[in-house]
């Protein structure tokens, strides 16, 4: 929305409220940010302190977008993710009981790189295959963690784990928290788990960093886990809550997002208010109709029914196809036929239930010549030359850091994991860098000063990040050549990204932090124009919007979708998946399917596809197979999904 549109009646409500805490169950489309922007920009206007006022998302993105819109006059806010204002109080006060530049912080890909080691310790020797994978544990025990059940629990309540696989998932569980206090390592759920257990435990500490804030507003409220809300619950007493979310957007219970939690929320805190904004601003009402009907249909009760503001629009399209190559030439010659006709690419969203199944599109994007990006993909730094350059700079910061040294030691010829061990095993032994260049030098004799140049480059320019990685890479170039001379020039670029990112923080460990926390992802590219059509996941898309979006593969199997089967609350998770997905729309709404559907579904019952009954009045079907065909599963569509 534009930040010179006038606010309608329920966002002036929103803005001006000053009474208790608050819910604002915003619908898609109904302009959120504008109302928590021009909220922000009444309170100071009115004489609140910035440094008064928090505004927690869940991405950088939205934070910088906030911080962007709400304008000069917000110095001293704290605008960013719950991970980086928990960072934030642990570096401002002294009584955390933990200090976060005495840490490093680990993301996903060191983690399973950590559990895979346990594993190869717990696991009888070629027999791995029959225990959970490092990917399975790590994601059992994050969702215990975030919502604050124990292992045991989780595995019981979820899983059918029994005897010697259960037993092997405790153990990795309890392993992987030994070793990260050993060797001094956070993952995310800590980062929250420490400030929550100290805001919890100690009213007193709570209450100092609350008063701190005369409100602290919450985006994305639907998506909060357990243990988020019990840094929220701690808060309660001394600030203002004010959170904005959509319970019809809830589609992260995989991570542990408390669906239930933001229907309750007036239970949960007294002296509360829910509001609503219902007027869309993005979407046609045919489009706004279909969606409204789909949430309809759920045994839940959704608040808010969504109505809009730029006439009916053309009534979406269900266009059937007997097989997914025409499906997908359908998609890519709509495409051409309106950049015929003067239409941008980019004015065209293509959203995927699971990206695993996008192939024949992206193949037929690429025949014509379409350019397009694939947003989804990697974070910058979990691509292997970046991950090798920031272990040089995670190894000088922190010597007891195994994973860092194993990736650096390794990248040198003649190095193997063998050897590597052996001088990990007396590295962590050691108290400081200078002591570990020693023990470096004494393993390594002549090759000691290659391996060291890119160590001691760093930590000469400890408080110049920018400088320590462009010394770094400057005495790595050789190896990067080297270990990538197939594609080192497309790999060059990230490596000068992540200098010109490391110039804009203060120290090495705060760019660490930074990026470890908040990752910059990136994107698959095909094409060189700056217009192209976005190829996307649907739990990528939330905030995304466009005027012509397509949803291929709209049939049995994918809505719901076929793994998440198991009980009617991933049913219900799945609805709002569609909901999200139809809600991107702004003038048209293109949904499509390939003829076929997944095998072992039934005509009724939960299984049924959700569009199965929808009124005539609300959708056209066109193309070639009837509503209700079904066929055999569709090869390699389940592909990564198990």
């Amino acid at each position: 929305m534009s930040s010179q549109f006038v606010s309608n009646r329920q966002q002036r409500a929103a803005i001006e409220w000053r009474g208790g805490h608050a819910l604002v169950m915003a619908g898609a489309g109904t302009g959120k940010t504008f109302t928590i922007i021009e909220r922000t920009k009444g309170l100071i206007a009115e004489g609140v302190e910035p440094k008064r006022i928090a505004l927690l998302t869940f991405t950088r993105r939205a934070a910088n977008e906030m911080r962007s819109r709400i304008g000069t006059k917000h110095e001293g806010l704290f605008a960013g993710t719950f991970h980086s204002w928990a960072i934030m109080q642990m570096h401002s006060r002294k009584d955390l009981p933990v200090r976060p530049e005495q840490w490093t912080i680990i993301d996903r890909d060191d983690q399973l790189q950590l559990i895979r080691r346990i594993k190869a310790q717990l696991t009888p020797k070629g027999e791995a295959r029959r225990f959970p994978t490092p990917g399975e544990v790590l994601n059992y025990t994050g969702y215990a963690r975030s919502t604050l059940v124990t292992i045991e629990a989780y595995l019981d309540k979820f899983m059918n784990l029994e005897g010697e696989q259960r037993s092997f998932v405790i153990k990795a569980s309890k392993q992987y928290r030994q070793h990260k206090q050993a060797r001094r390592y956070m993952d995310y759920d800590d980062i929250l788990e420490v400030i929550a257990a100290a805001m919890t435990e100690n009213p007193a500490l709570a209450h100092s960093i609350a008063s701190r804030y005369d409100e602290v507003l919450i985006d994305e409220g639907q998506d909060l886990n357990p243990l988020q809300w019990r840094i929220i619950d701690s808060m309660v007493p001394d600030t203002r809550i004010f959170m904005v979310g959509d319970d019809g957007q809830s589609i992260y219970a995989f991570r542990g997002a408390d669906f239930e939690s933001i229907h309750s929320f007036t239970k949960r805190i007294p002296d509360s208010k829910v509001l609503k904004l219902e007027e869309n601003y993005r979407s046609r009402q045919a489009i706004l109709d279909l969606a409204n009907w789909v949430l309809d249909q759920s045994p839940l009760q959704y608040q808010k029914r969504l109505r809009g503001t730029r006439g009916r629009g053309e009534r979406p399209i269900l266009h059937h196809f007997n097989n997914a190559f025409d499906e997908a030439d359908w998609i890519t010659n709509t495409i051409l036929e309106s950049h015929g006709e003067g239409e941008k690419f980019s004015s065209n969203k293509i959203l995927m239930r699971t990206m695993s199944a996008a192939k024949e599109i992206e193949a037929s994007l690429v025949s014509k010549n379409i350019p397009y990006i694939v947003i989804g993909g990697q974070s910058l730094f979990a691509l292997a030359h970046t991950k090798d350059l920031l272990a040089a700079v995670r190894a000088t910061v922190n010597p007891l850091d195994e994973l860092a040294w194993m990736r650096y030691l390794t990248l040198f010829e003649g190095i193997g994991e063998v050897t590597a061990d052996r001088i990990i095993e007396k590295l962590l032994k050691s108290q400081s860098v200078q002591e570990a260049k020693q023990i470096v030098q004494e393993a390594l004799d002549k090759r000691a000063a290659e391996v060291l140049a890119p160590i001691i480059a760093i930590s000469r320019h400890r408080t110049e990040p920018g400088e320590a990685l462009r010394s770094a890479l400057r005495a790595m170039k050789g190896i990067f050549k080297h270990n990538y001379r197939e594609d080192w020039s497309k790999r060059r670029p990230d490596l000068d990204l992540m200098v010109s990112l490391a110039e804009r923080r203060p120290d090495v460990v705060d760019f660490i932090e930074t990026y470890t926390l908040d990752p910059i992802h990136g994107t698959q590219v095909q094409g060189q124009s700056e217009d192209k059509v976005t190829l996307i996941t649907i739990h990528s898309a939330k905030g995304l919007e466009g005027k012509r979006v397509f949803i291929p593969q709209a049939q049995y199997g994918m809505y719901p979708f076929v793994r998440s089967m198991g009980s009617d609350a991933e049913i219900e998770e799945e609805r709002r998946v569609l909901y999200v997905a139809l809600t991107r729309a702004q003038d048209e709404l293109m949904l499509s399917n390939g003829g076929f559907g997944f095998a072992g579904f039934q005509t009724t019952g939960e299984a049924d596809f959700f569009l199965e009954r929808v009124p005539k009045k609300l959708l056209n079907h066109e193309g070639q197979a009837a509503p209700s065909q079904r066929g055999p599963i569709a090869p390699n569509d389940l592909a990564g999904w198990g």
